[in-house]
Parts: structure tokens; sequence; C-alpha cells
């Protein structure tokens, strides 16, 4: 429902772009080089006045084709749209070849595994610090494995 609610939104918001575009060009072919940004704004505020009139002056084989474009484009993806989702289902059940995403809690800790508070974290950090300084600023560990 949510989808079909989203299609009928996109499908007005296409139309409302399709009918400016139309008015702007039947006021460029009506006025040629007469044409300004104010013969277009008072065409379109015309528009907004009277929809009802100017929508059947409106029915001129542009308006037509590209609303049927539109109605064809919205049921296209009103049909696809849900085939595009699958691949990223299952990268994210089966992932692969370096794809990012958030670790389950289950590959973060398991029974063999667990997290260090974090002081602990903290004193190991610093006694590795401390090794790395009474060593002259190499760390020994890396050379002994």
């Amino acid at each position: 429902m949510k989808r079909l609610i989203f299609g009928l939104l996109g499908f007005v918001v296409v139309e409302v772009l399709i009918i400016i575009v139309v008015t702007a060009f039947m006021t460029f072919a009506d006025l040629k080089e007469a044409t300004t940004g104010e013969a277009i704004v008072e065409a379109l505020l015309v528009f907004v006045q009277h929809p009802i009139i100017q929508l059947k002056a409106l029915m001129n084989p542009l308006f037509i084709f590209l609303t049927g474009a539109n109605a064809l484009y919205m049921i296209w993806l009103q049909f696809t749209a849900k085939a595009k989702n699958t691949g990223w289902r299952v990268h994210e059940a089966n992932a692969y070849h370096g794809s990012a995403r958030w670790g389950k809690p289950r590959e973060i800790v398991d029974d063999n595994h667990f997290l260090q508070a974090e002081r602990e974290v903290q004193q190991a950090f610093f006694a590795s610090l401390k090794e790395a300084k009474d060593n002259g600023g190499h760390d020994t560990r890396a050379l002994s494995k």
C-alpha cells in the first residue's frame, strides 16, 4: 500500500512538472520572439487559477504523450522496484568481496571471545607504550613473532 501511495505521489509530482513544461512551451509557441519570463509566469498563474479550463486547452499531443509516458513509467516502477532489492538482501546474508556492513552480535562476541573492559584495554595500551619506550621506540613483540 505504501508503494502505491508513493507511486501515485510521484505520478502527480511529475504531472505538475509536465504541465509547467507544456505551458511554457505553448506560451513560447504562441508568442515566439515576444516571449518573456513574465509571459510564462503569467501563463502559469492563469493555469493555477483556472486549472480545469486550462487542462482542456492543454489537450495537445505533447501533453498526452508525456502523461502516457509518465503513467507507463510509474507502472513499470511498481512492478520492478521489488526485484532491485533482492541482490542487497543476498549480499547482507552472504557478505563477500568487501561489502561493508554492521557486524551482528554473534560475529563480535561468541563463547570463546569476550569483550574486554575499557580499563583492561587502556592498561594494555599503556603497557605496550611503556614497553616500546623501554626498547628505544621499537616494538619487540613484532620482531619476536
